[in-house]
């Protein structure tokens, strides 16, 4: 395996992407302690017996922060001997290098982080994999056709998108 520090774009595109829809409010499940956000706006929620973080504009850079932590942290945990500086102070700006990603891309970008994110122990119950989960679930469901198709259930008689895009085109 190998690891590299991110780009902050990276973050960037991946803050971004969670925040294209505004009636969508990311969330996901983390251990963080509630005074992880220093009190600047608060992004932990108590939940189920649990806690849960919330991406909103007024969060992105906590949440992003916590990115660039996960991120350093594979990295360390993978070349220790590197002795690798803390991580970079991330701030989201949702004016900087603002470009449209296709969400196929965001799905590529959110792979691409795990990657370089995943040589933590427990990663798979880390607030970033979830993170990760949360935001690929929010990006498939952003894929073309997915508010078309009609196979939540799939019978005998269910239609197949390219069925549905054709009645549609003949109609």
């Amino acid at each position: 395996m190998s690891a590299h520090i991110v780009d902050h774009e990276h973050i960037h595109a991946l803050i971004g992407a969670g925040l294209t829809q505004p009636a969508v409010t990311l969330r996901w499940q983390t251990e963080a302690p509630e005074d992880f956000a220093n009190g600047a706006h608060r992004s932990i929620y108590p939940y189920a017996g649990g806690r849960y973080r919330e991406l909103r504009p007024d969060t992105a850079s906590i949440v992003g922060q916590m990115l660039v932590a996960a991120n350093r942290a594979s990295v360390n945990a993978l070349y220790p001997q590197d002795g690798n500086p803390l991580p970079q102070p991330y701030e989201y700006d949702p004016t900087a290098g603002r470009r449209h990603f296709e969400p196929v891309e965001i799905l590529l970008a959110i792979a691409g982080f795990e990657h370089q994110a995943c040589e933590i122990d427990n990663w798979e119950m880390s607030e970033a994999a979830r993170f990760c989960a949360a935001l690929r679930k929010h990006i498939v469901s952003l894929l073309p056709g997915y508010d078309l198709a009609r196979t939540w259930a799939i019978g005998p008689e269910t239609p197949t998108l390219r069925d549905i895009r054709a009645a549609a085109s003949t109609a």
